[in-house]
């Protein structure tokens, strides 16, 4: 993704290590994209292996006018 200005929303759930691989997800929140981050759609998952922290973004993003 491009540089682009704006502000969104997002939810978040997760499990800890307790339940096995500690795992967070972060989810945009539909229609909360502003300026250039309008129609930003998608979720990003953060997973804890042997002490490291691996992002994933899944998303997509309407062209900008």
């Amino acid at each position: 993704m491009s540089r682009r200005r704006g502000r969104n929303s997002a939810s978040l759930g997760g499990n800890d290590e307790a339940f096995g691989t500690a795992q967070l997800s972060v989810t945009v929140a539909p229609d909360s994209g502003t300026d250039q981050l309008v129609g930003l759609a998608g979720k990003m998952t953060i997973n804890i292996v042997d002490g490291k922290q691996l992002y994933e973004f899944e998303y997509t993003l309407a062209e900008s006018k």
